[in-house]
Formats: structure tokens, C-alpha cells, sequence
């Protein structure tokens, strides 16, 4: 069985969370569990609804895309995050991302990047499990 991946989405941009909904809802492997404006209430809703994966926006207002990320972690250490942004200086310049993140992609060709980024993902959590004995 295909593994399938409950994402949150964080983005304050409504366009946008709409966009990424579009584009995971029609990928049998990921289910879009919620969306968020900000990163307070990404927060409360990965407290409430323990995604598997949060993509979130490096620039939101509240909380910021990497505080969002370290507040999630800190109760959801096996959640993958991965972040997204429309700032291009920010895209391969050694950008320090907070530990246990998997990677930046940019908003602007995520049609392209997304779906590979998260596949990545899907198979890193497979292999974690496998090495633990676990099964999907």
C-alpha cells in the first residue's frame, strides 16, 4: 500500500494555500489535512490534527515560517517540514534552516519542485521505518 502523507499548509497568501491544495488533492499519496494563514494558528492546528507534513511560507505574519517550524517540531519531532518561499536570494545561498527541515523550494516553479520534494520525503520515511522494523 502507498504511503500517504496528511499535510498542513501554511501560507498567509490565500491564492496560494489554494494552489498547493489543488495541486496535493489531486496526488493519491498526500491528503491535505488543513490550511493556515499565519504561523500561530499553523501551530495550533499541527497540535490539533498531527500532520505528517507541514509546508509552510518562510515570511508569514505572526509567527515566521522557521519559529513556526521549531514550535511544531518541539511537539512533533517526527513531522516532516519543508518550506517554501518568493524570496530567489533566499534558494541555494546556505540559508541556515532549522534542524530536522527538509529543504527550501521556491514558489515560483513549486509545479516542478513540490511533488518531487515531498516523493522524497515519502521514500526517507520508509527507509526510517524499515530500519526500525515497522511496516506501512
Amino acid at each position: 500500500m502507498e504511503t500517504v502523507l496528511r499535510i498542513l499548509i501554511a501560507d498567509d497568501d490565500t491564492a496560494v494555500r489554494h494552489a498547493f491544495r489543488r495541486l496535493l488533492d489531486a496526488e493519491p499519496y498526500c491528503e491535505v489535512c488543513a490550511d493556515a494563514a499565519d504561523g500561530q494558528e499553523a501551530v495550533e492546528m499541527a497540535r490539533q490534527l498531527r500532520p505528517d507534513l507541514v509546508l509552510l511560507d518562510v515570511h508569514m505574519p505572526v509567527l515566521d515560517g522557521f519559529e513556526t517550524a521549531r514550535k511544531i517540531r518541539a511537539f512533533l519531532p517526527d513531522a516532516a517540514v519543508l518550506f517554501v518561499t518568493a524570496d530567489e536570494s533566499q534558494i541555494g545561498t546556505g540559508t541556515k534552516l532549522p534542524l530536522g527541515t527538509h529543504g527550501l523550494i521556491q514558489k515560483d516553479n513549486c509545479h516542478l519542485t513540490l511533488l518531487p520534494a515531498i516523493r522524497k520525503i515519502i521514500e526517507h520515511r520508509k527507509v526510517c521505518r524499515s530500519n526500525l522494523g515497522d511496516k506501512d
